[in-house]
């Protein structure tokens, strides 16, 4: 088996994280961090987290966990905390939530709405979620999205640095760190 280059981690209020500046020594290019759940949750690690990842020199992302709340409440919510800047990857993590879940619709209609709000497309993060509530539908706006998608728990990184997201967000990223900087939010 081929072993991946963690550069992108997904991080939550939860993952333990000792040093931001050792993750982008050792390879790491991004975080992703969740900023929001649904119409009112919020992480209380993101603001504090965002300034220490761009300090040690980092991409910086937000996501927001998305529910069966109101859609326009959770485009607030997630806008309001997530600050997003024009160099910060903003994402829909479209991902099962028992009891509360996101329908296709409304992950359409939180996509387009902070599109709208931000003037570019946010990155659908998701599992099998997406493909299998599309079935064989082929949809031109959810194949219009940038998208990315969780890879696995690295063992070496599990509960430290969160889940390794695959390089998928608009197109291929293998290239060095720095000639992702020149790209506005990835």
């Amino acid at each position: 088996m081929t072993e991946r280059t963690v550069r992108v981690v997904d991080l939550y209020h939860g993952d333990r994280v000792s040093s931001f500046a050792k993750a982008a020594a050792a390879g790491v290019w991004g975080v992703i961090h969740k900023a929001t759940t649904g119409a009112t949750g919020r992480d209380e690690k993101y603001a504090t987290r965002r300034a220490r990842v761009r300090a040690a020199g980092l991409l910086w992302g937000a996501y927001h966990w998305g529910t069966h709340a109101d859609v326009q409440k959770q485009i607030d919510n997630f806008l309001l905390i997530a600050d997003p800047d024009e160099d910060t990857l903003v994402a829909l993590d479209f991902e099962e939530t028992a009891g509360n879940q996101m329908t296709l619709a409304q992950a359409r209609d939180f996509l387009g709405g902070v599109a709208e709000k931000i003037g570019r497309k946010p990155v659908l993060y998701s599992g099998h979620l997406i493909k299998d509530s599309l079935g064989g539908t082929v949809d031109p706006f959810f194949g219009g999205q940038p998208l990315a998608r969780a890879v696995r728990r690295d063992a070496r990184c599990s509960g430290e640095l969160g889940d390794i997201l695959a390089l998928a967000v608009h197109g291929q990223h293998e290239g060095p760190r720095a000639e992702h900087r020149s790209r506005s939010a990835w």
